[in-house]
C-alpha cells in the first residue's frame, strides 16, 4: 500500500520510506487487524480489481475513529500486488448516527412490547399488594392484643414485608418499561429546567450525602418544554447513577457537580462525579436497554436507557464522556423555548394549577 505525497494522515506526520503497509497496519485497531488483513489478503489472491473495509484507526492524539477504506488494486506483468490507488475517509459521525438509530429501534420494540404488558402485569400486581397489606395490618392488629402469642406473627409478618418489598420492585420496573410506552408529548408543558433539577436532588438528597459533595453551579438557563415529571425521573437516574459510582470507588473528596448553562439555543444540563469512570469498551453500550455491569439482581439496565428516551423524546440529545480513575460527565441538551418566558414566570406551585376528580374504573374483579 502506497500512502501519497500528504505527509499528514489523521495527524500522523509520516516519512517517505514510511509509506507502506507496514505504517498502516500498527496503527489498526487489535480488533478489527486480522479481519481487515484478512479481507485484503483474499481481495489480491482472487485478483480483484477493487477493495473496501471499515474499520478503526489510531490518530496520532491516540484517538480510535471509523474510517471507510476503498482502492483500486494495480498489478505488475506478474499479477502481483504493488500499489492500491484510493481514499481513507472518516465516517465516525456517520457510525454513531446509525448506532443512534439502531438503539432507536430498541427502543421502539421494547414500547411495543410494553405498551401490551404493563397493563396485563399491573392488574395482578395490584391484587398481590392490595391483598398483602390487607393480611399485613389484620396481623399487626391481632399481634396488638395481649392475650395472642405474637412470636406466632413475627415469621409471617417478616415473609409478607418481603413479598411487599419484591411487589413494589416489580413496580418500579414496570414503571420503568412504561416510560418507553408513553408518547413524548404527554404532559408537555413550558417548565423551568433549574426547578426540575432542584426537585431531582431533593429526591435524592439523603443517598447523596451519604456518598460524598454535591457541587451546584446552577446559571439560569431558558426554559424548555417538556414533561416535568419524566424530565425530573431522567435527571433523578443520572444523578442515582453518580451517586452509585462514588459508593463503588471509595474516592476521597467524593464531589457530584450538577451544572446548568444556556449555549446558543439549548439548555444545557451536565451531571459529573470524580467516581471510578467508564471502561471504553463499556462506554458505548451504556444506554442499551436492559445492558448492565451490575451483578445480578442488582439492576435490570433501564435506568440510563430510559433516561436517553426521555431526552430524546422532546428534541433533547444526551451524551456521555468518562476516564477511567477520574470521572464521568453526562451531558443533556435540550431546545429552549422563548427566551422572553423567565424562570420566575414558570415558578406556580401546584396549589396555583387547576384540580379535577378522576373517577377510576376497572374490569379487573381482584382489584376492589
Amino acid at each position: 500500500m502506497t500512502w501519497s505525497d500528504r505527509k499528514n494522515v489523521f495527524g500522523h506526520q509520516i516519512e517517505l520510506d514510511s509509506s507502506h503497509s507496514a505504517w498502516w497496519l500498527q496503527y489498526l485497531h487489535p480488533e478489527d487487524a486480522g479481519r481487515v488483513m484478512r479481507s485484503l489478503e483474499a481481495a489480491i489472491s482472487n485478483g480483484d480489481l477493487f477493495w473496501m473495509s471499515e474499520y478503526r484507526f489510531q490518530c496520532a492524539d491516540q484517538k480510535y475513529i471509523w474510517v471507510h477504506d476503498r482502492g483500486s488494486l494495480v498489478y505488475d506483468a506478474d499479477k502481483r500486488a504493488v500499489r492500491m490507488v484510493g481514499l481513507v475517509e472518516d465516517i465516525s459521525k456517520d457510525r454513531a448516527l446509525k448506532t443512534q438509530l439502531v438503539n432507536a429501534s430498541k427502543l421502539a420494540a421494547v414500547g411495543t412490547l410494553a405498551s401490551g404488558l404493563v397493563q396485563e402485569i399491573n392488574n395482578p400486581l395490584t391484587w398481590v399488594t392490595s391483598n398483602v397489606d390487607f393480611a399485613l395490618g389484620e396481623l399487626r392488629k391481632a399481634a396488638q392484643d395481649e392475650s395472642v402469642d405474637c412470636d406466632a406473627f413475627e415469621e409471617t409478618i417478616e415473609a409478607l414485608d418481603d413479598a411487599r418489598a419484591g411487589a413494589d420492585r416489580i413496580g418500579q420496573i414496570l414503571s420503568d418499561l412504561r416510560t418507553f410506552a408513553r408518547t413524548s408529548s404527554d404532559g408537555v408543558r413550558s417548565i423551568c429546567v433549574e426547578r426540575v433539577v432542584e426537585a431531582a436532588l431533593a429526591s435524592l438528597e439523603g443517598e447523596l450525602r451519604h456518598r460524598g459533595r454535591v457541587i451546584r453551579d446552577l446559571a439560569p438557563v431558558p426554559p424548555v418544554m417538556a414533561n416535568e415529571s419524566r424530565l425530573t425521573q431522567a435527571i433523578s437516574n443520572l444523578l442515582q447513577n453518580a451517586a452509585g459510582a462514588l459508593a463503588s470507588a471509595h474516592t476521597p473528596d467524593a464531589r457530584v457537580v450538577i451544572r446548568t448553562r444556556a449555549e446558543a439555543d439549548r439548555s444545557i444540563i451536565e451531571i459529573s462525579d470524580n467516581g471510578p469512570g467508564i471502561p471504553p469498551d463499556v462506554l458505548p453500550r451504556i444506554f442499551d436497554p436492559f445492558f448492565t455491569t451490575k451483578a445480578g439482581g442488582e439492576g435490570l439496565g433501564l435506568g440510563l436507557a430510559v433516561t436517553q428516551s426521555i431526552i430524546v423524546g422532546i428534541g433533547g440529545s444526551i451524551e456521555a464522556t468518562s476516564q477511567p480513575g477520574v470521572g464521568t460527565t453526562f451531558r443533556i441538551s435540550l431546545p429552549t423555548q422563548d427566551r422572553s418566558l423567565t424562570s420566575k414566570t414558570l415558578m406556580a406551585t401546584d396549589d396555583q394549577l387547576s384540580r379535577g376528580r378522576i373517577a377510576v374504573i376497572d374490569q379487573e374483579r381482584g382489584i376492589f
